[in-house]
């Protein structure tokens, strides 16, 4: 899947007039526990791992995590690999709105990918433009979302899952 997500993405960009942002929404991967700053469980921390396997081709410019422990480990292969420091957004009421408005500003025509939670994901995607984002089931760990913004109505959305855990 990986070979044909960079041809995908390069395609999207280059049908697009306005420079095309693109932002890569996966939910945390498996996490340990329900407590509320649970790490990922030894099965999250190898989804991670295929998560930076995945996009290790794909020019990746900013990485968006929230301050919970698991979306930071979920973003720590990737971020390591492309030497990129991710950036924290605190989580709230405005959440999506104020990540949706810094990345565009900040990575205008760039690929960013964003590591948050499942109940806020589909905000996420529709403060990014897209009119009706699927919802993320509590037992799903593997969507992940390519959002294609170009500054028309409505964003372009491909929905594909990564890394299914063997258990």
């Amino acid at each position: 899947m990986r070979r044909a997500l960079v041809p995908l993405l390069l395609v999207l960009a280059a049908c697009a007039q306005n420079p095309v942002t693109t932002v890569i929404v996966v939910r945390h991967a498996d996490r340990e526990s329900q407590a509320q700053n649970s790490p990922l469980s030894a099965a999250g921390m190898e989804r991670a791992n295929e998560l930076a396997r995945m996009l290790a081709g794909v020019p990746v410019a900013a990485i968006y995590v929230t301050p919970f422990l698991r979306t930071q480990q979920t973003a720590a292969p990737l971020a390591r690999a492309g030497h990129i420091t991710p950036v924290i957004v605190t989580t709230g009421k405005d959440y999506p709105q104020r990540l949706a408005q810094e990345i565009l500003a900040r990575n205008r025509g760039e690929t960013a990918v964003v590591v948050t939670h499942g109940d806020i994901l589909p905000d996420v995607l529709r403060a990014l433009g897209v009119p009706n984002p699927p919802s993320v089931p509590a037992t799903e760990y593997d969507d992940l979302f390519v959002c294609s913004v170009d500054g028309s109505e409505p964003a372009r959305l491909l929905a594909l899952r990564y890394g299914a855990v063997k258990r």
